[in-house]
């Protein structure tokens, strides 16, 4: 064929070099490579093969960051146990009010290097300039991961590596945990049961008996980070299995390929809540904008104005509180116009309430409860949940609009 070069032109997609990358991504949708561009002369080509490239070296590294932060929230929870002695530390960084599982990376290194907190850490992650040193890297590299602003240079690679490596042979908190073996063709939850009977509230197990546990092989992820041993529910569907029967990981240990596990009944509050939580914004679309459930005994969402919540609250005399929590600057007198309505308000939830007005705290509740345990089977906490969602949704109903009326 005779043709000049006009007859194989074709309209090329250009980007200045400046531009955000996910406009790259959309222009790549439509075309095969798009031309970068600087003050209009080509500087590079960008292909579908450039951007995955991209993208794996980001999530590659963010894993490995989630490495380390799983790994120094490990440090955390074993070296503060849940209780007096966490919310004691929280205080000296945070202040009286602060949230364990709200801390951020840095929050998490900041309370670890507090000076009154340090003491308690320095057996396992000392010297404390090191330390210091390592984990601000690391937040610089997070950041820049996170908000895609570059890819890591060589060097930023091998500070990762190096620091992931570190923390991973720091010496262990938790000591002489006796290892449990499974038998043949038992699973997971089975044994879990089995092994809380015993009275152990810590187990260590190996990957290999994971397997069987879990009736299938283990993915290479799992013996190559400790994310993949997350007790997020919520992103790694995988920790349901240990779990939903009370027990989360509490320490990975990658080179010797065994997992410690710890009984407690926080992650059964979770998945109560989260399972509530779920059918509310079902029954209720845009009731509330949360996503994710802490591992608290209790869980609330706002009441439409500052000051006021709806929250359920699991008590210790195994009975679950639906309440309307205020907790605002004229607490008492907000309560007492309310309570003037307690005829008209019990007739329309066609319920008796308990109006507590707490003379000795800032805050009021009015509330209502029924008998629940969170360690009783599903089908028996199956009406517990109805009950639950059903009454919170009449508290909004009646509640909210007398709320903003104050």
């Amino acid at each position: 064929m005779n043709l000049t070069v006009d007859h194989c032109q074709a309209t090329v997609a250009t980007l200045p070099h400046s531009e955000d990358i996910f406009k790259a991504l959309e222009l790549l949708e439509k075309a095969y490579a798009v031309v970068v561009v600087d003050d209009k002369k080509p500087i590079g080509i960008l292909t579908d093969y450039d951007m995955a490239h991209f993208f794996r070296d980001v999530t590659g590294g963010l894993v490995q960051v989630e490495d380390i932060e799983i790994t120094l929230r490990n440090y955390i929870e074993a070296v503060l146990p849940e209780g007096e002695q966490r919310n004691i530390a929280l205080s000296h960084e945070f202040g009286p009010k602060s949230k364990f599982d709200r801390l951020s990376f840095g929050d998490s290194i900041r309370l670890v290097t507090n000076e009154k907190n340090w003491p308690l850490f320095e057996p396992y992650l000392a010297p404390k300039d090191l330390f210091m040193n390592m984990m601000d890297q690391i937040r610089v590299i997070r950041n820049q991961l996170a908000h895609f602003k570059m890819r890591l240079n060589p060097i930023q690679r091998h500070d990762l590596e190096q620091v992931r490596y570190w923390i991973s042979i720091r010496p262990k908190v938790i000591h002489d945990v006796p290892q449990a073996h499974p038998s043949n063709g038992q699973g997971l939850h089975a044994f879990l049961k089995q092994v809380e009977d015993s009275k152990k509230s810590d187990i260590q197990v190996s990957f290999q008996d994971m397997e069987g546990l879990l009736q299938s092989s283990l993915p290479s992820t799992a013996y190559a980070h400790e994310s993949w041993w997350s007790n997020d529910y919520l992103n790694d569907p995988q920790s349901l299995a240990w779990l939903e029967v009370g027990w989360q990981v509490r320490d990975v240990d990658i080179s010797s390929r065994h997992v410690t596990f710890r009984r407690t009944n926080t992650v059964l509050w979770q998945l109560f809540f989260a399972d509530l939580l779920e059918r509310l914004k079902k029954a209720r679309p845009g009731i509330t904008n949360v996503e994710k459930i802490p591992p608290e005994y209790h869980w609330s969402f706002s009441g439409g104005r500052s000051g006021f919540h709806f929250g359920w609250v699991l008590l210790r005399s195994h009975d679950l509180r639906v309440e309307l929590y205020i907790d605002a600057k004229e607490s008492k007198k907000l309560f007492d116009k309310l309570a003037e309505q307690k005829f008209a308000i019990e007739n329309e939830l066609n319920m008796a309430l308990n109006w507590d007005r707490l003379d000795t705290r800032k805050a009021c509740r009015v509330s209502i409860t029924h008998p629940a345990k969170v360690t009783d089977p599903p089908d028996e906490l199956e009406g517990v949940k109805e009950w639950a969602v059903e009454t919170m949704l009449k508290f909004v109903d009646v509640f909210q609009p007398r709320i903003k009326g104050l």
